[in-house]
C-alpha cells in the first residue's frame, strides 16, 4: 500500500525498476524445516516458499510480467536456498527479485526507483513480528502500529515517507466475502497461473543446473 502511494502522489516519477528481498543470514540449516530438507518435487526450496509472494506483490503493482533471469542453487542446503530473479511487466518495469537464506549483508526489503527518487523500506512487514509476539488483531483491526519505516531518497538528499499500515486480516475478509457471493477473490486464477509459470521457468531456465 505504501508503494501505491508513493506512486499515486508523484513521489517517485515514473516507476522503472523494483527490487524485492527476502534475504536473511542463516548459514546453518535446521534438521526440523522441511522446506530445506525436500526436493522441489516434494515441495522444499525457498524459490516455491517465498518468491510466490514477490512475485505476488509486484504483478498486483505492475501488472502481467514475463520471466527473463533466473538463477537459482543450494548453497547449503539439500535443496534450493537461494534464487534471483528478474521479471519484465508489461507495463515496462522490470523487478529483481531475491530469496536468500545465506545472505552475510541482506539487502533493502524493498527499493523501487523512478525517474524523481527511489523508496526504500528496510526491513520485513512489522505483522509479521507482532503476530510472532503473540499479538494479534482485534476484530480484525490491530491495536498497535503496523506502518513499516520508508524513506525517500533522492541522491544524498533522504526523506523519511509516510508508510500506510499494514493489515493480513483484509485479505481473508476480501476471500471471505467472495465465499458468501459479495465480491471478487483477493487474487485472480488468471495472475495465479502466471505466478506458477513464473516459478516453473525459473526452475528449467536456471542458469544454475
Amino acid at each position: 500500500m505504501t508503494i501505491k502511494k508513493a506512486m499515486t502522489d508523484g513521489s517517485l516519477g515514473k516507476v522503472f525498476r523494483l527490487e524485492g528481498r527476502f534475504e536473511r543470514w542463516a548459514p546453518v540449516t535446521s534438521p526440523d524445516a522441511w522446506r530445506e530438507s525436500l526436493k522441489k518435487e516434494q515441495g522444499g526450496g525457498k524459490l516455491l516458499d517465498l518468491q510466490p509472494h514477490l512475485l505476488s506483490a509486484v504483478t498486483e503493482l505492475f501488472g502481467p510480467a514475463e520471466l527473463k533471469f533466473s538463477a537459482v542453487q543450494s548453497i547449503r542446503a539439500y535443496s534450493d536456498d537461494d534464487s534471483v530473479l528478474m521479471v519484465q511487466h508489461a507495463s515496462g518495469v522490470d523487478s529483481y527479485l531475491s530469496a536468500c537464506e545465506a545472505m552475510g549483508a541482506p539487502g533493502p526489503r524493498i527499493r523501487v526507483t523512478g525517474d524523481k527518487g527511489s523508496l526504500i523500506i528496510q526491513d520485513l512487514d512489522p505483522q509479521e513480528g507482532f503476530i510472532k509476539q503473540g499479538v494479534r488483531p482485534v476484530n480484525g483491526k490491530w491495536e498497535v502500529d503496523t506502518r513499516s519505516k520508508a524513506y525517500l531518497h533522492r541522491g544524498a538528499e533522504v526523506t523519511e515517507y509516510e508508510s500506510v499500515p499494514g493489515n493480513y486480516v483484509d485479505f481473508y475478509f476480501q476471500v471471505k466475502a467472495c465465499i458468501e457471493g459479495k465480491g471478487e477473490m483477493p487474487v485472480s486464477q488468471s495472475d495465479i497461473l502466471m505466478i506458477a509459470k513464473i516459478i516453473d521457468d525459473a526452475y528449467e531456465k536456471s542458469i544454475h543446473k
